[in-house]
């Protein structure tokens, strides 16, 4: 038994070794904390996430974020992404005419009329215009720009029918990708507004098609009148800039960014005499992986236009790779970083005195955030205040390659020997209270 009990306190020794002091809920025990001023008699208040916030970060989607009320108490909050701005977009329906079950045929494409109407047209190019009735209509939202969200169909069905109602994307006329669907019901005659929720989608450079149906079959033709698609724009990053901190001359830099908000873009900007620097960006999720080309694009002095970013489409990339284009112009110091974040909002009670106080910056944390639901504000959009210090600088470490996996092989090497170290100790009070 007193093995046993010598034994549980040497495995509880070795845990708190290992796992390290306890984390507790204080302002103190966060990198960066800055003071938060609410709106006066708002019970719900909603805080842009500022870039020195989000580039923060040590914890996966936010988690180390805390707001603490004057007497250090945890107060209710919510994390949303924002949202961009939303638009209607009204479309005019143009009738695509064809044989009864001319879409259900492989190889069909549609054919532009000049008086705007739009016929199938068969895999040999023959159409006949004998026999045409209405089949769908088409909705040219080429020009239109961000993700469409749904779209509202004003539309004459048959009464007392279920019609179904399917909307579809093209860029030429021929391949479809699928986008939403409905069910639609009416009673009685009169016309009904449709509303066809749909998956996320680029409409930029797409044709929309509406087709319908019924089960058996339809008891009156569908007729179209109106249509109105709601997209939404991305919302704008957020930007902070970054100097490359230990990094020297030469023509390529690799660096990863110290906090784990998704970056959605990443520029460069020249910091010597140099005017325009091509380059390219390449990223990795861990250090075993090859080099995936992100894209390329030209750096500019500061000042001198708006930055030019790539857009990244991956969230999981850890490290980043630049390298000067091979056209005889090249860096002759490390250049500064534009990164462009993803925005967030907070939603909170503002259920304790002020001034509160919004901390973030602790590794191995667990989110503390309600749904976005529970919190509603009663007043509007109210917003609370933030204060950044002028002071607050992002710095990035930039090192080669070989530097990086120096230091990962000595790191893992302490390790071991710590484990080892550690498990002699365990062993060695094992064997002295087994020879007692």
């Amino acid at each position: 038994m007193m093995r046993m009990k010598l034994a549980l306190r040497v495995f509880a020794t070795l845990l708190l070794v290992v796992a390290g002091p306890g984390l507790a809920d204080t302002p103190a025990d966060f990198a960066l904390r800055l003071q938060v001023l609410p709106v006066p008699n708002a019970s719900v208040q909603n805080l842009e996430l500022p870039a020195a916030v989000l580039a923060s970060s040590v914890s996966p989607k936010l988690a180390d974020l805390r707001l603490f009320d004057a007497n250090g108490r945890l107060l209710p909050v919510a994390l949303v992404e924002a949202d961009g701005a939303v638009r209607q977009n009204a479309l005019r329906p143009m009738p695509v005419l064809g044989a009864v079950d001319a879409l259900r045929r492989t190889g069909v494409s549609l054919r532009l009329g000049a008086d705007g109407s739009v016929q199938v047209v068969p895999a040999n190019g023959d159409f006949d215009t004998a026999g045409s009735v209405l089949l769908a209509i088409l909705l040219d939202a080429r020009q239109l720009s961000g993700t469409a969200t749904s779209l509202l169909i004003d539309a004459e069905v048959p009464a007392s029918q279920p019609i179904t109602f399917t909307v579809e994307a093209s860029s030429d006329l021929m391949t479809w990708r699928w986008l939403g669907q409905s069910t639609a019901f009416e009673p009685g005659a009169s016309p009904i507004a449709v509303q066809v929720p749909l998956r996320a989608s680029d409409v930029r450079g797409a044709w929309l098609r509406v087709t319908w149906s019924a089960i058996p079959r339809l008891l009156a033709p569908v007729t179209v009148r109106d249509a109105m698609l709601t997209t939404r724009r991305p919302s704008a990053d957020v930007l902070v800039e970054a100097n490359l901190a230990g990094a020297s001359g030469g023509a390529a830099w690799q660096f990863s960014l110290p906090f784990t908000t998704a970056v959605r873009s990443i520029g460069l900007m020249t910091t010597q005499a140099e005017v325009i620097v091509p380059y390219r960006l390449l990223g990795r999720a861990a250090p075993e992986q090859a080099w995936t080309l992100l894209g390329t694009a030209v750096a500019r002095q500061p000042g001198a236009g708006e930055v030019s970013r790539i857009v990244l489409h991956r969230t999981d990339l850890k490290e980043f790779r630049v390298e000067s284009e091979r056209t005889g112009v090249a860096f002759t110091a490390a250049p500064r970083l534009q990164l462009g974040l993803a925005p967030h909002m907070l939603v909170f009670a503002a259920a304790g005195p002020a001034p509160y106080t919004l901390a973030v910056g602790r590794a191995g944390d667990s989110a503390a955030f309600l749904p976005p639901g529970v919190l509603h504000a009663e007043q509007g959009l109210t917003y609370a205040s933030v204060d950044v210090p002028s002071d607050w600088r992002l710095s990035v470490a930039s090192d080669d390659e070989r530097a990086a996996l120096r230091r990962r092989a000595l790191l893992w090497a302490a390790l071991a020997a710590g484990t080892a170290t550690l498990g002699f100790i365990a062993w060695s009070l094992w064997r002295r209270s087994a020879q007692a």
